[in-house]
Protein backbone atom coordinates (compact mmCIF):
# COMPACT_ATOMS: atom_id res chain seq x y z
CA UNK A 1 0.00 0.00 0.00
CA UNK A 2 1.41 3.38 -1.02
CA UNK A 3 1.40 6.28 1.44
CA UNK A 4 -0.52 9.17 -0.09
CA UNK A 5 -0.33 12.59 1.51
CA UNK A 6 -3.19 15.00 2.05
CA UNK A 7 -1.36 17.52 -0.14
CA UNK A 8 -1.29 15.05 -3.04
CA UNK A 9 -5.01 14.43 -2.66
CA UNK A 10 -5.65 18.19 -2.67
CA UNK A 11 -3.59 18.61 -5.84
CA UNK A 12 -5.65 15.95 -7.60
CA UNK A 13 -8.86 17.59 -6.43
CA UNK A 14 -7.67 20.95 -7.74
CA UNK A 15 -6.91 19.41 -11.14
CA UNK A 16 -10.29 17.69 -11.14
CA UNK A 17 -12.13 20.93 -10.46
CA UNK A 18 -10.16 22.76 -13.12
CA UNK A 19 -10.74 20.17 -15.81
CA UNK A 20 -14.41 19.73 -15.01
CA UNK A 21 -14.65 23.16 -16.62
CA UNK A 22 -11.60 23.18 -18.88
CA UNK A 23 -12.27 19.92 -20.72
CA UNK A 24 -15.54 21.31 -22.03
CA UNK A 25 -14.28 24.78 -22.86
CA UNK A 26 -14.70 25.82 -26.48
CA UNK A 27 -10.97 26.01 -27.23
CA UNK A 28 -9.85 22.86 -25.40
CA UNK A 29 -10.05 20.50 -28.38
CA UNK A 30 -8.48 23.09 -30.64
CA UNK A 31 -5.45 23.46 -28.36
CA UNK A 32 -4.96 19.77 -27.67
CA UNK A 33 -5.83 18.30 -31.07
CA UNK A 34 -2.87 17.75 -33.37
CA UNK A 35 -3.14 15.08 -36.05
CA UNK A 36 0.58 15.08 -36.79
CA UNK A 37 1.39 14.61 -33.11
CA UNK A 38 -1.25 11.90 -32.79
CA UNK A 39 0.21 10.00 -35.74
CA UNK A 40 3.73 10.30 -34.37
CA UNK A 41 2.68 8.97 -30.98
CA UNK A 42 0.84 5.98 -32.39
CA UNK A 43 3.82 5.24 -34.64
CA UNK A 44 5.87 4.77 -31.46
CA UNK A 45 3.51 2.01 -30.36
CA UNK A 46 3.72 -1.63 -31.34
CA UNK A 47 0.16 -2.85 -31.04
CA UNK A 48 -0.45 -6.57 -30.69
CA UNK A 49 -3.91 -8.00 -31.32
CA UNK A 50 -5.91 -8.99 -28.24
CA UNK A 51 -3.55 -7.12 -25.89
CA UNK A 52 -4.79 -4.44 -23.46
CA UNK A 53 -3.71 -0.79 -23.66
CA UNK A 54 -4.34 2.16 -21.34
CA UNK A 55 -4.79 5.84 -22.16
CA UNK A 56 -3.80 7.47 -18.86
CA UNK A 57 -5.32 10.91 -18.36
CA UNK A 58 -7.60 10.36 -21.34
CA UNK A 59 -9.57 13.61 -21.07
CA UNK A 60 -11.93 13.70 -24.02
CA UNK A 61 -10.59 10.38 -25.30
CA UNK A 62 -8.49 11.88 -28.08
CA UNK A 63 -5.88 9.10 -27.97
CA UNK A 64 -8.15 6.23 -26.91
CA UNK A 65 -10.70 6.67 -29.68
CA UNK A 66 -8.01 6.81 -32.35
CA UNK A 67 -6.32 3.68 -30.96
CA UNK A 68 -9.63 1.81 -31.04
CA UNK A 69 -10.41 3.09 -34.53
CA UNK A 70 -7.04 2.24 -36.07
CA UNK A 71 -6.54 -1.10 -34.32
CA UNK A 72 -9.96 -2.65 -33.60
CA UNK A 73 -8.47 -5.98 -32.49
CA UNK A 74 -6.90 -4.54 -29.31
CA UNK A 75 -8.58 -3.67 -26.00
CA UNK A 76 -8.41 0.01 -25.04
CA UNK A 77 -9.20 1.59 -21.68
CA UNK A 78 -9.23 5.33 -21.07
CA UNK A 79 -8.93 6.58 -17.49
CA UNK A 80 -9.35 10.05 -16.01
CA UNK A 81 -10.29 11.90 -12.83
CA UNK A 82 -13.15 13.83 -14.45
CA UNK A 83 -16.32 11.77 -14.13
CA UNK A 84 -18.31 13.88 -16.58
CA UNK A 85 -15.71 13.34 -19.31
CA UNK A 86 -15.75 9.59 -18.69
CA UNK A 87 -19.54 9.54 -18.94
CA UNK A 88 -19.48 11.44 -22.24
CA UNK A 89 -16.71 9.22 -23.62
CA UNK A 90 -18.59 6.03 -22.73
CA UNK A 91 -21.64 7.30 -24.57
CA UNK A 92 -19.51 7.86 -27.67
CA UNK A 93 -17.81 4.47 -27.24
CA UNK A 94 -20.99 2.41 -27.59
CA UNK A 95 -20.11 1.55 -31.18
CA UNK A 96 -16.71 0.15 -30.16
CA UNK A 97 -16.64 -3.41 -28.83
CA UNK A 98 -13.25 -3.18 -27.13
CA UNK A 99 -13.17 0.39 -25.82
CA UNK A 100 -14.21 1.59 -22.38
CA UNK A 101 -13.57 4.53 -20.05
CA UNK A 102 -13.39 4.56 -16.28
CA UNK A 103 -12.90 7.22 -13.61
CA UNK A 104 -10.22 6.97 -10.89
CA UNK A 105 -8.92 8.97 -7.94
CA UNK A 106 -5.77 10.22 -9.68
CA UNK A 107 -3.01 8.48 -7.73
CA UNK A 108 -3.03 4.68 -7.54
CA UNK A 109 -4.22 2.87 -10.67
CA UNK A 110 -7.24 0.55 -10.17
CA UNK A 111 -5.83 -2.34 -12.19
CA UNK A 112 -4.22 -5.72 -11.57
CA UNK A 113 -0.50 -6.26 -11.89
CA UNK A 114 0.67 -6.73 -15.52
CA UNK A 115 -2.83 -6.06 -16.88
CA UNK A 116 -1.67 -3.93 -19.83
CA UNK A 117 0.85 -4.37 -22.60
CA UNK A 118 1.10 -0.62 -23.19
CA UNK A 119 0.29 2.68 -21.49
CA UNK A 120 0.10 6.06 -23.24
CA UNK A 121 -0.14 9.36 -21.37
CA UNK A 122 -0.38 12.62 -23.31
CA UNK A 123 -0.22 16.07 -21.71
CA UNK A 124 -1.05 14.66 -18.27
CA UNK A 125 2.18 13.83 -16.45
CA UNK A 126 2.79 17.43 -15.30
CA UNK A 127 -0.44 17.19 -13.27
CA UNK A 128 0.63 14.13 -11.29
CA UNK A 129 1.45 15.20 -7.71
CA UNK A 130 3.77 12.23 -7.14
CA UNK A 131 5.60 11.42 -10.39
CA UNK A 132 7.60 8.61 -8.82
CA UNK A 133 4.43 6.91 -7.60
CA UNK A 134 2.88 7.39 -11.05
CA UNK A 135 5.84 5.71 -12.75
CA UNK A 136 5.84 2.94 -10.14
CA UNK A 137 2.12 2.31 -10.72
CA UNK A 138 2.60 2.26 -14.49
CA UNK A 139 5.44 -0.22 -14.05
CA UNK A 140 3.23 -2.41 -11.87
CA UNK A 141 0.42 -2.70 -14.43
CA UNK A 142 2.61 -3.09 -17.54
CA UNK A 143 3.61 -6.57 -18.66
CA UNK A 144 7.20 -7.66 -19.08
CA UNK A 145 8.56 -6.26 -22.36
CA UNK A 146 5.52 -3.94 -22.56
CA UNK A 147 5.87 -0.21 -23.09
CA UNK A 148 4.91 3.17 -21.75
CA UNK A 149 4.77 6.38 -23.78
CA UNK A 150 4.92 9.71 -21.97
CA UNK A 151 4.22 12.81 -24.05
CA UNK A 152 4.56 15.97 -22.00
CA UNK A 153 5.92 19.51 -22.36
CA UNK A 154 9.50 19.94 -21.17
CA UNK A 155 11.37 23.11 -20.13
CA UNK A 156 14.32 24.45 -22.05
CA UNK A 157 17.73 24.25 -20.32
CA UNK A 158 18.01 28.04 -20.34
CA UNK A 159 14.95 28.33 -18.10
CA UNK A 160 16.73 28.35 -14.72
CA UNK A 161 14.13 30.75 -13.33
CA UNK A 162 11.33 28.22 -13.95
CA UNK A 163 9.39 30.63 -16.17
CA UNK A 164 7.37 27.93 -17.88
CA UNK A 165 6.32 26.26 -14.64
CA UNK A 166 5.36 29.63 -13.16
CA UNK A 167 3.38 30.39 -16.32
CA UNK A 168 1.52 27.07 -16.17
CA UNK A 169 0.81 27.43 -12.45
CA UNK A 170 -1.09 30.68 -13.02
CA UNK A 171 -3.92 28.62 -14.50
CA UNK A 172 -5.92 27.00 -11.71
CA UNK A 173 -5.90 23.42 -13.02
CA UNK A 174 -3.58 21.54 -10.67
CA UNK A 175 -0.35 22.02 -12.60
CA UNK A 176 2.54 20.50 -10.65
CA UNK A 177 5.66 20.55 -12.81
CA UNK A 178 6.96 20.19 -16.35
CA UNK A 179 9.92 17.79 -16.09
CA UNK A 180 13.20 17.97 -17.94
CA UNK A 181 14.39 15.16 -20.18
CA UNK A 182 16.83 14.04 -17.51
CA UNK A 183 14.15 14.04 -14.81
CA UNK A 184 11.69 11.99 -16.87
CA UNK A 185 14.32 9.43 -17.82
CA UNK A 186 15.46 9.14 -14.20
CA UNK A 187 11.90 8.76 -12.84
CA UNK A 188 11.04 5.96 -15.26
CA UNK A 189 14.49 4.38 -15.12
CA UNK A 190 14.07 3.91 -11.37
CA UNK A 191 10.66 2.32 -12.06
CA UNK A 192 12.17 -0.35 -14.31
CA UNK A 193 11.91 1.22 -17.77
CA UNK A 194 14.54 1.99 -20.39
CA UNK A 195 14.31 4.54 -23.19
CA UNK A 196 13.50 2.93 -26.53
CA UNK A 197 12.73 5.99 -28.63
CA UNK A 198 12.09 9.72 -28.46
CA UNK A 199 10.65 12.40 -30.70
CA UNK A 200 10.23 16.13 -30.14
CA UNK A 201 7.11 18.11 -31.01
CA UNK A 202 5.64 21.34 -29.68
CA UNK A 203 2.41 22.80 -28.36
CA UNK A 204 1.18 26.38 -27.99
CA UNK A 205 -0.83 27.41 -24.95
CA UNK A 206 -2.96 30.59 -25.06
CA UNK A 207 -4.02 32.32 -21.86
CA UNK A 208 -6.18 35.30 -21.07
CA UNK A 209 -3.72 38.13 -20.31
CA UNK A 210 -3.87 39.57 -16.80
CA UNK A 211 -1.60 41.36 -14.33
CA UNK A 212 -0.02 38.11 -13.10
CA UNK A 213 1.12 37.15 -16.58
CA UNK A 214 2.25 40.72 -17.19
CA UNK A 215 4.43 40.71 -14.06
CA UNK A 216 5.88 37.33 -14.95
CA UNK A 217 6.83 38.51 -18.44
CA UNK A 218 8.36 41.71 -17.08
CA UNK A 219 10.64 39.81 -14.67
CA UNK A 220 11.76 37.21 -17.24
CA UNK A 221 14.83 37.61 -19.44
CA UNK A 222 14.24 38.33 -23.15
CA UNK A 223 16.25 35.21 -24.09
CA UNK A 224 13.81 32.97 -22.24
CA UNK A 225 10.77 34.78 -23.64
CA UNK A 226 12.18 34.38 -27.15
CA UNK A 227 12.93 30.68 -26.59
CA UNK A 228 9.32 30.06 -25.60
CA UNK A 229 8.06 32.25 -28.46
CA UNK A 230 6.05 34.37 -26.04
CA UNK A 231 3.60 36.59 -27.88
CA UNK A 232 1.02 39.04 -26.57
CA UNK A 233 -1.87 39.82 -28.86
CA UNK A 234 -4.68 42.00 -27.57
CA UNK A 235 -6.04 40.17 -24.51
CA UNK A 236 -4.13 36.91 -25.10
CA UNK A 237 -0.66 35.68 -24.25
CA UNK A 238 0.78 32.72 -26.16
CA UNK A 239 3.61 30.42 -25.12
CA UNK A 240 5.09 27.60 -27.22
CA UNK A 241 6.90 24.78 -25.48
CA UNK A 242 8.67 21.67 -26.71
CA UNK A 243 6.99 18.33 -26.02
CA UNK A 244 9.18 15.34 -25.19
CA UNK A 245 7.60 12.12 -26.45
CA UNK A 246 9.40 9.15 -24.94
CA UNK A 247 8.72 5.46 -25.48
CA UNK A 248 9.93 3.44 -22.50
CA UNK A 249 10.29 -0.33 -22.65
CA UNK A 250 9.60 -2.31 -19.50
CA UNK A 251 12.55 -4.50 -18.47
Amino acid sequence: MNTISEKEKQTVEKAKQGFEIGLFAQNYSQIHSDEQHLTSLLDLCQFVNDKHYLDLGTGNGYIAFEMAKQTPDIFVTGIDIVAKAIEVNNQKAKNYNRLKFIVYQGLELPFDDHEFFGVISRYAFHHFPNPNLAAKEISRIVQEDGFCIIADPTPIKLDNAEFINQFASLKDDGHVRFHTKEEIESIFGEAGFRVEGQIISSVTFPREMNMEYKRLVEQTSPDILEAYQVQIEKSQIYVTIEVLNTCFRHD
